[in-house]
């Protein structure tokens, strides 16, 4: 009876589906111009998460501008680092018929350990990077989503 409850239990939770609510969502709004400045590899995954498939009535252009930082938090008795920090800048505009309707200035941050193999540093460094794009992207369409209301 209890490996049958096991297998029960099994079954319901891998059955249940999670998908992502802002990557799947259809926006009833779209950016006819993106334009940026600043870090390319940035620009790059937000824009591509701007990029709206479906067509819309309402359409909005966006001015942004990316900046990152990198700074050591903590270091060991040698003097070398131990904990970093990565901070992403996020400046933008949106537009509507040519008229300012948004300014907005985002921060998002994260710190993490040192390790010693440089390759997996700098792997973990872009991960970081695109996790923290996204999250900036994520707050840009959610504040279209008010202004839409």
């Amino acid at each position: 009876m209890n490996k049958f409850l096991v297998i029960i239990i099994f079954l319901f939770i891998s059955s249940c589906a999670y998908e992502p609510i802002l990557s799947k969502k259809n926006y009833n709004f779209e950016f006819n111009n993106i334009s940026y400045e600043g870090n390319k590899k940035i620009n790059k995954i937000i824009e591509n998460r701007l990029i709206n498939k479906n067509s819309s009535e309402k359409k909005y252009d966006i001015f942004f501008q990316t900046s990152k930082e990198k700074i050591t938090i903590a270091i060991n008795k040698k003097g070398d680092p131990t904990i970093f920090k990565i901070t992403i800048s996020l400046n933008y505009e949106i537009m509507k018929d040519g008229e300012k309707i948004l300014n907005n200035n985002l921060k998002k941050h994260v710190t993490y350990n040192n390790i010693d193999d440089k390759f997996e540093l700098s792997q973990k460094e872009d991960d970081i990077l695109v996790y923290l794009s996204e999250n900036l992207t994520d707050e840009i369409l959610n504040s279209v989503l008010v202004l839409d209301k």
